[in-house]
């Protein structure tokens, strides 16, 4: 398994019924957005040499120990990551199994909205013109 895969798992390792980073090819995904590729290549050429071959204790150890010394970079990088992950359709179906909350994008279906009140909009109504014609 590649040092990119073993990262990814060790972040997003799955359970209780989410699938783990490989599962759903997040590190194809990372090969596709090239901004998110290359904060996680930075993550991981700042890990010690041996981390595909440690065991996964020590590989969390490694993780965190590049996370204290560039907390900048692991935030990059870690955006990337959960982006790639929380909108598999995969995992999205797992959030709505789970939470009953539909996991999708608000367009095209949108979602149900209470009418508006125009009421609302009296304040700005009565103030005087802020620009010139």
């Amino acid at each position: 398994m590649s040092p990119l895969v073993l990262m990814l798992d060790d972040l997003l390792p799955g359970g209780e019924g989410f699938p783990p980073a490989r599962a759903i090819g997040l590190a194809d995904w990372l090969a596709r957005h090239p901004e998110w590729l290359e904060a996680a290549q930075a993550v991981l050429a700042a890990l010690p040499e041996g981390f595909a071959q440690a065991e996964p204790a020590a590989r969390e150890a490694m993780l965190r120990g590049v996370e204290s010394a560039d907390p900048a970079l692991f935030g990059r990088m870690l955006t990337g990551v959960y982006s790639g992950y929380y909108i598999n359709p995969v995992v999205r179906g797992v959030i709505a199994e789970r939470t009953g909350y539909a996991a999708r994008p608000p367009q095209p279906e949108g979602y149900a909205l209470p009418p508006f009140d125009p009421s609302l909009l009296e304040t700005v109504r009565r103030r005087a013109r802020s620009y010139r014609e």
